[in-house]
């Protein structure tokens, strides 16, 4: 029996992966400022089958929001299980392969001694010829009874052999059979999940869509009412000029409607994420009240402490100390249990998060290791994620995304206050006592351009396992693009963003990234030119370049780190 002609080879060629669908927000236009709408659907998947299309240059869109493109939804599960289906099959045919090369070694074992046996009877008979004719017949049938034997008990081997052989691979069918199974079951599960995705998407958009006419509505009534007002007002004036008397109430309401509030964009999709997060911060805050509160505890929270700001603060970027120090918080974190682990989660995010302007907002580079660790860490702890997220949104709104829209006349103090501005002393002048101020907006997007720097260097990780992988990122640059203005602010957070991100989004995204491109070029950044700020000019020059040199082709400085620190082991 030949295994080897009942076996097919699988089928090697492997499937297409599709940038996810629908990671958009919304598609209406920005009705204030004036912005078409674009919705950016994520690939259905993280390849680089466009890698031909990298020769063409950034091309400019139609601002007609009819025509937004249409992308399909991103599928990891599909992906991991496609994967898994091609190394079952590879495994099946290895283990079929060797089974075939082992029966076929134990037949020419066989034949090999029985060649060897049948020519020790003939040399036997050869001499036996010469004796007496008695002694060599009775001689003769001993031969032949033992080689009889000796056939015998090679044939029960070889039985014996294939039996052995016919059950491995009937094990191994079995298995490949159960796999199959369990693929096709994840498979159907990821059709599932999709569309249960796509469905909420499309609630999303509805409802931003709805949001966004009530908005317009509100709008235009209080365009309406300040009308109203200014008409009152100029009556009021020409009744004053005329000497008649002015009505009681009337400087109240000329000064209520002279100014507009504060006003909050961010998108629906953005602000849930925000919320889940946040909420999983005030959770880990309540757990952990009574062990701060608790002075017995001192010891041991300074205890928790001294461990993570070490481990953080030796973070440097080779892959030995990367893999070191993650690996030490992942064992520390596994030995904590209740409000001390919640604690020393708490205290690793905002180490990891203070890094971003102390460390990455001086040496870009940096916000790889950082980000690599964190990947590691949630990787085994996905608990960490959203507490290192709201630290993020607290920290930085522009993570968000989310920016307040100040109006003159309104309290400027409150807007800088909700954008993240910090307060910083003045030395007065004559030996006065100092006094308090908030940061210029050059000190201020600095800092932002940190924490940016390290949330994309965080979703672009190749680190398995990641819990905020690459498909966040595309939502984040959706949400970005969908639903705040061009400015400085946001011009910042994106390019800063797509510095260390870019990179991994177009290896992945391919054609679908340079459509962002080429929609950044055509839309964003004429909007941001038409806002005349001479402060937004060094950043508007920055996203030119990298676009037009096509940056996002160069790996960033920082991103692929050398296994360790060949000068330490010199001096050592």
């Amino acid at each position: 029996m030949s295994l080897g002609s009942s076996y097919r080879s699988p089928n090697a060629s492997t499937g297409s992966f599709c940038a996810p669908s629908g990671l958009s927000d919304s598609e209406e236009s920005d009705g204030e400022h004036g912005s078409p709408r674009f919705s950016f659907l994520a690939p259905s998947g993280l390849t680089d089958s466009d890698s031909e299309e990298e020769g063409e240059e950034v091309q400019s869109r139609p601002r007609d929001p009819s025509q937004a493109v249409k992308v399909s939804v991103p599928s990891p599960a599909q992906r991991a299980a496609n994967a898994k289906k091609a190394m079952a099959r590879q495994l099946l045919l290895e283990a079929t392969q060797r089974a075939i090369g082992q029966f076929d070694a134990a037949v020419l074992e066989i034949d090999a001694e029985e060649a060897e046996q049948l020519a020790a009877v003939d040399d036997a008979m050869r001499r036996l010829r010469a004796e007496d004719v008695d002694r060599a017949s009775a001689r003769l049938e001993a031969a032949d009874d033992d080689r009889a034997a000796v056939l015998s008990r090679l044939q029960v081997v070889h039985q014996q052999k294939a039996r052995q052989l016919s059950e491995n691979v009937a094990a191994v069918q079995q298995v490949a059979a159960e796999k199959a199974a369990k693929e096709a079951a994840a498979e159907k599960a990821a059709r599932e999940a999709a569309e249960r995705e796509r469905l909420e998407e499309e609630r999303t958009r509805q409802q931003c869509q709805q949001a966004e006419q009530a908005a317009r509505k509100v709008a235009g009534d209080k365009d309406r009412r300040e009308r109203e007002a200014a008409a009152k007002r100029e009556a009021e004036a020409a009744a004053a000029r005329a000497g008649q008397p002015q009505a009681a109430g009337t400087v109240q309401s000329a000064e209520a409607s002279s100014g507009r509030a504060s006003s909050l964009r961010v998108a629906p999709g953005a602000a849930e994420a925000e919320k889940q997060c946040w909420d999983t911060l005030k959770a880990a805050e309540d757990l952990v009240r009574p062990l701060v509160e608790d002075e017995s505890q001192k010891k041991e929270r300074r205890k928790l402490d001294k461990f993570i700001t070490l481990n953080v603060q030796q973070i440097s970027g080779t892959q030995q100390q990367v893999n070191a120090k993650a690996g030490a918080l992942v064992q520390f974190l596994r030995g904590l249990a209740g409000a001390p682990r919640a604690y020393a989660l708490l205290q690793l995010a905002g180490r990891l998060a203070s890094q971003c302007e102390c460390q990455v907002a001086l040496s870009h580079a940096f916000a790889f290791p950082l980000a690599e660790v964190a990947a590691a860490v949630a990787a085994v702890h996905p608990d960490l994620a959203p507490i290192l997220l709201a630290k993020l949104h607290h920290a930085c709104v522009l993570a968000v995304p989310k920016l307040y829209i100040h109006y003159r006349g309104r309290d400027e103090a409150q807007y800088l206050r909700r954008m993240g501005y910090r307060e910083v002393e003045v030395p007065a002048k004559n030996g006065g006592a100092p006094t308090k101020q908030y940061e210029s907006t050059d000190q201020y997007t600095a800092r932002m351009q940190g924490y940016m720097l390290f949330y994309g260097a965080l979703v672009q990780s190749e680190r398995q396992g990641n819990p905020h992988d690459l498909s966040q990122g595309w939502q984040y640059i959706a949400r970005l693009l969908n639903s705040q203005p061009a400015s400085r602010m946001s011009a910042t957070a994106l390019e800063a963003f797509l510095k260390t991100a870019g990179f991994r989004m177009n290896a992945a995204f391919g054609r679908q990234f340079h459509k962002l491109l080429a929609y950044i070029d055509s839309v964003f950044m004429p909007d941001l030119a038409r806002q005349g700020d001479p402060d937004a000019r060094a950043v508007h020059s920055r996203l030119r370049s990298y676009m037009h040199d096509r940056q996002f082709l160069k790996e960033p400085e920082g991103r692929r780190m050398p296994f360790s620190d060949i000068s330490a082991r010199e001096h050592a």
